[in-house]
């Protein structure tokens, strides 16, 4: 079926279009897999998306400012990038699925700490 919407392509081919869709060909994938192997490491240490079972947000907000001081500082011994992405992204996916986990007052503690300043 042709309609007005639809990309069109050398070869002939054709497809719908794209508009408002992930282009994943946008994310750098190398960089991606370094995040992937932290994904791949903790099911090796502690079993599949056991992160997924809930930590409170703030273990993710420290861990992640951890590895990104030891990036910042050139340290080597571990890919601190990834690890402080790694930390971002279950941060980001605790925080979508609060209503969904147990216990979201004690995880969704970024409330907590009292704030300074005027």
């Amino acid at each position: 079926m042709t309609t007005d919407d639809n990309r069109f392509f050398p070869s002939g081919a054709q497809r719908d279009n794209d508009t408002g869709k992930l282009r994943m060909s946008l994310v750098p994938q190398e960089e991606l897999n370094r995040v992937m192997k932290r994904f791949l490491d903790g099911t090796m240490k502690y079993g599949e998306n056991n992160w997924m079972n809930g930590m409170p947000l703030e273990v993710y907000y420290d861990c992640s400012h951890r590895h990104l001081a030891a990036w910042w500082r050139g340290e080597d011994d571990e890919d601190h990038a990834a690890a402080a992405v790694w930390n971002i992204l279950c941060a980001m996916w605790t925080e979508s699925h609060l209503h969904t986990l147990p216990n979201t007052p004690v995880l969704d503690n970024r409330h907590k700490y009292p704030v300074s300043g005027p």
